[in-house]
């Protein structure tokens, strides 16, 4: 009995040492293809594109389609929206890390509490809460904020509009 106990164990282990080894392979081929170390990872991720918008033109957008705005106030690579008012135009934000992609002038800056928002040529960006789908634009010209465009024109701002200057454009 003791020899058929001995090869019944053999033969467990036998057939176990195969998927022990292709276990072992693939924690080792998992391994490999992760980084080193977050300083030599370099990882991107889509956040914002183009689209034409018949009244402002080439707006910035998220991916799911809601206009991004920048803010008057702020100054190149700072952003000055804290408080209620980031409650109203939260800032658009990327993970520690990630470089967001896209359109090109993208960018990334650490706001005092330690996010990571996205900046279109050093101006943040923003989202306005009262933009419930994609497509809308309703706050340009609301609270010095406005749609972020592409291109040499700026947007035109509303007449009732608080708001200094016009929409942003590459030559910031």
């Amino acid at each position: 009995m003791r020899a058929t106990s001995k090869r019944s164990r053999k033969t467990a282990v036998m057939a176990i040492a195969p998927l022990a080894l292709v276990a072992g392979g693939l924690v080792a081929t998992v391994a490999s293809q992760a980084p080193a170390s977050a300083a030599t990872a370099h990882r991107t991720k889509v956040l914002v594109k183009t689209v034409k918008n018949a009244k402002y033109g080439t707006i910035l957008v998220t991916t799911k389609g809601f206009a991004l705005y920048t803010y008057a106030k702020d100054s190149k690579n700072h952003s000055a929206v804290t408080g209620q008012l980031l409650a109203f135009w939260p800032a658009e934000l990327v993970a520690k890390g990630f470089t967001p992609t896209g359109t090109s002038g993208l960018g990334v800056i650490t706001r005092t509490n330690g996010q990571h928002q996205v900046t279109y040529h050093g101006k943040p960006l923003y989202l306005f809460v009262q933009d419930k789908t994609p497509g809308q634009v309703t706050g340009q010209g609301v609270s010095s904020f406005d749609v972020a465009t592409v291109g040499a024109t700026s947007t035109t701002q509303s007449t009732t509009s608080s708001s200094a200057g016009g929409g942003y454009s590459t030559g910031y």
